[in-house]
């Protein structure tokens, strides 16, 4: 496994470049940019665990990042490194007042850096907020954006349950398992792209699923999703082995709520809304 995720946000290309290099040599995972708002959405999409960032950037100034990690429950919990020209006390309490797990100066020591990097990712110990297998949110995470959207507007909910996969597990084995649930994951979050509306998916639990769209697009994503499950999880039976007691292995079942907004709905509202759940039967 790698030592941690770390994301350099650095306009100095050749600096980003030396410490990507310096970094993935010590068996971390790293990814780089040059811009605060494309380093923001890589933090939404892939959730380093420490960003090392510099304060002058082309487009906003690192604090600003800070700021908007901050106040997303998706990415409040990722480190932040500052490591910029600006030393002066000013900028470092500024730095440290957000939040920031640690504060560089340039010219810096590598070793050192790395280092304090490694102590901060030791020192966070937080669970990741999606799933490892699936990349989707988990429970908790989707809890905090699912409330931050109901608080207005109107919502369709759909609750998709996979039953079986215990069974299917013990027959096909735990990397089967864990391919299908990564395939399942793929298409409900390509479902949700293809309506181009607001909207979330994540986990409820390990084989559940919550995806909540705009009321307005809850319609074309009913019309295809239960064509789109069966078709996903039949293709994980071998073609030689489709008997029936095989098929009977896993089941679907979705429920669906319409939702209109307020203060104070929880994704357990959501879980009352969406009962009771249909079965589609064995796949």
């Amino acid at each position: 496994m790698p030592e941690g995720r770390i994301l350099i946000v650095e306009d100095d290309l050749e600096l980003a470049e030396r410490l990507k290099g310096f970094f993935e040599a010590r068996g971390y995972e790293v990814k780089t940019t040059a811009l605060g708002q494309e380093a923001i959405n890589l933090c939404r999409r892939w959730i380093p665990d420490v960003v090392i960032q510099d304060i002058r950037l082309p487009d906003m100034d690192g604090f600003e990042v800070v700021r908007r990690l901050v106040e997303n429950p998706r990415t409040k919990s990722v480190g932040v490194f500052f490591l910029t020209q600006l030393g002066d006390r000013e900028s470092k309490l500024q730095g440290l007042s957000l939040g920031a797990v640690g504060y560089m100066a340039k010219p810096f020591d590598l070793e050192e850096l790395e280092l304090r990097v490694r102590n901060a990712i030791k020192a966070l110990q937080r669970p990741r907020p999606q799933n490892p297998i699936t990349g989707l949110l988990n429970r908790e995470t989707l809890a905090l954006e699912v409330a931050s959207l109901l608080r207005e507007g109107r919502w369709t909910a759909f609750r998709i349950l996979l039953e079986g996969l215990e069974e299917f597990k013990d027959f096909y084995g735990f990397l089967a398992a864990d391919d299908l649930l990564r395939a399942v994951a793929l298409v409900l979050k390509n479902l949700l792209d293809q309506v181009e509306g607001e909207g979330i998916l994540g986990h409820l639990g390990e084989t559940e699923f919550l995806l909540l769209s705009k009321a307005e697009k809850g319609e074309g994503i009913e019309d295809r999703l239960k064509e789109v499950m069966i078709r996903t999880i039949e293709a994980f039976y071998p073609a030689q082995e489709i008997s029936k007691k095989q098929r009977e292995l896993l089941s679907i079942k979705i429920g669906k709520a319409s939702v209109e907004g307020r203060e104070g709905l929880s994704i357990e509202d959501l879980e009352k809304a969406t009962e009771p759940l249909e079965s589609l039967g064995p796949v």
